[in-house]
């Protein structure tokens, strides 16, 4: 193979392309645009700009179909095929192909994701010309959606990243070479690339990885946004691009709560939920999950949009049943309040039981969450925000900080009420856990009084994130435009969408996707336009 197209790079320089496959899946090999998949736009790319190209694979690819389909696409490419990896032995393999085919004393890799069909020549050809100039360890551009850049790497760092990979057990990830750079980042040289504007809160993954990656990069190679330029030029006036399944369902399955929290609409919206005691039946939320995972494919189910989960009597069941679902991620969010020990147990056993098959996680960690609310470190604030239980809440939370670290959250939603002790609370937990959560106080479409203490809305307004990526499901199947959209007046929810028992999922999310085209055009519904939350996204 040989680098054509590419600006002089020397003859002292070796560039070696890696296609990294080792978490793609069935999307990769999907036919994406104009007849080719994603692999093959990305091969058409890494193999004429590197002198030798090399696949890495894993098992989430059969091997056999990726063996046939080399054979069958006249594939000019070695293919290293592992089980399951590591960065250790990702940066391993990359040393022993240095070894191989080194032919210099330079030798640069530049990593392609092999999944990623909007990779742009002229962002690596850019980074290349930084190469040559300056001779970084790594370099990489920043700003842009995942797949626009390939990352480079030059081989004489990496016997001091297997040792720090080692070191740190680092985790194969996409972003592994970066994460364990990190480990000791002032010891390297890093050249950055940065897009002319910063697209990341844009949450913009045109990666095929999952059906709605899939369906993202689709709409923006459909609109003619192929390039990182024509990305960072265009997609903050069209964000109409970026809506395509929901990625995240909160789901109502309790009426009932141990808490009346002085900063919930919830107490306001159904009367005192200490003392109601209805529940969404275990065969509705199945029929709800199974609709969402037909739909999605994968998602995240978060447990409860209102009410205390573990009010549920059948919760353990309700877990199993989304823990059943291989492609799904549940999060419970919880007082603390109302658990009994062996239900805690056996849903910990169940977490730990279940192997985690997914192809698409949303972030880091296990198919399991809990996200522990005690806003407050001192019991008498507790009490003043949330009521009775602040010795039971702590316990239950340090109980799963014990026993379950991986998947256990401490939040903390940050008001006037709280913030002389917020620090306080911050430094304790974290000396037991990195999983803590500072949530943003929410005033509801301006039904609840403004108790933040700060602002940090961005300057500029964009659509919805919500809109965009969530749907609210309450206890009778019933889907509110928006979690936060209530009125004052009733404290209920201005507009319904529809019914997902009644209307099916996907004709409720093509209801809300109205509300979101407005967002698109600046067009805010009344309940829209003193909401902060546009900006935060889930999942």
């Amino acid at each position: 193979m040989h680098a054509w197209g590419i600006a002089d790079i020397g003859n002292d320089m070796q560039i070696i392309s890696i296609i990294d496959c080792i978490q793609a899946n069935k999307y990769m090999l999907k036919t994406f645009a104009d007849g080719l998949n994603a692999f093959e736009r990305v091969y058409a790319t890494a193999s004429t700009i590197g002198h030798h190209c090399v696949v890495f694979a894993s098992r989430s690819v059969p091997q056999s179909e990726l063996y046939a389909y080399q054979a069958g696409k006249n594939v000019q490419a070695d293919i290293l095929y592992q089980e399951t990896w590591t960065m250790e032995l990702f940066l391993e393999k990359l040393k022993t192909i240095a070894e191989q085919y080194s032919q210099n004393e330079d030798v640069l890799f530049i990593v392609f994701q092999g999944d990623a069909p909007l990779i742009d020549r002229e962002i690596a050809q850019r980074l290349i010309s930084l190469y040559t100039a300056y001779h970084p360890d790594y370099a990489f551009a920043d700003g842009y959606p995942p797949g626009f850049s390939p990352e480079l790497l030059r081989a004489q760092v990496l016997s001091q990243l297997i040792m720090l990979a080692k070191q740190h057990a680092v985790p194969y990830s996409r972003s592994g070479i970066f994460s364990v750079i990190q480990k000791d980042i002032n010891v390297f040289d890093i050249e950055t690339e940065l897009a002319p504007v910063d697209l990341r809160p844009y949450r913009c993954v045109p990666i095929c990885n999952n059906k709605r990656n899939f369906y993202t990069a689709q709409n923006l190679w459909h609109g003619g946004i192929r390039s990182g330029s024509a990305c960072a030029e265009r997609l903050p006036g069209e964000e109409q691009f970026l809506r395509t399944l929901p990625a995240f369902y909160s789901i109502q399955i309790t009426e009932g709560c141990p808490s009346a929290c002085s900063y919930c609409p919830y107490p306001r919206m159904q009367g005192d939920p200490r003392g109601k005691t209805g529940y969404m039946p275990l065969d509705t939320f199945i029929t709800i999950l199974d609709q969402i995972s037909r739909f999605s494919e994968d998602a995240v189910i978060d447990l409860s949009l209102w009410g205390e989960p573990a009010m549920h009597p059948e919760i353990e069941a309700i877990v199993h049943e989304v823990l059943n679902q291989p492609e799904l991620t549940l999060i419970i969010e919880t007082s603390g309040i109302g658990w009994k020990e062996e239900t805690i147990a056996g849903i910990l056993d169940m977490a730990g039981k279940i192997q985690d098959t997914r192809q698409y996680s949303p972030f880091e960690g296990p198919r399991l969450h809990y996200i522990v609310s005690l806003d407050a470190w001192k019991p008498e604030t507790y009490e003043k925000l949330r009521g009775q239980g602040f010795d039971t809440a702590l316990a239950f939370a340090r109980r799963l900080v014990s026993s379950y670290p991986q998947g256990t959250h401490i939040q903390a939603v940050r008001m006037k009420e709280n913030e002389e002790e917020l620090e306080e609370f911050y430094r304790s937990w974290k000396k037991v856990t990195e999983h803590i959560i500072i949530q943003n106080y929410e005033c509801f479409s301006g039904s609840l009084p403004d108790h933040r203490v700060t602002d940090i809305t961005p300057i500029r307004r964009m659509a919805c994130r919500h809109l965009a990526r969530d749907m609210s499901i309450l206890m009778d199947g019933s889907v509110p435009v928006c979690k936060y959209a209530l009125t004052q007046e009733r404290f209920s929810y201005q507009a319904i969408a529809g019914n997902i028992l009644q209307d099916g999922v996907e004709a409720v999310w093509e209801s809300l996707g109205v509300v979101y085209q407005r967002h698109c055009i600046k067009d805010y519904p009344d309940f829209c336009r003193s909401c902060d939350e546009y900006y935060t996204y889930n999942a």
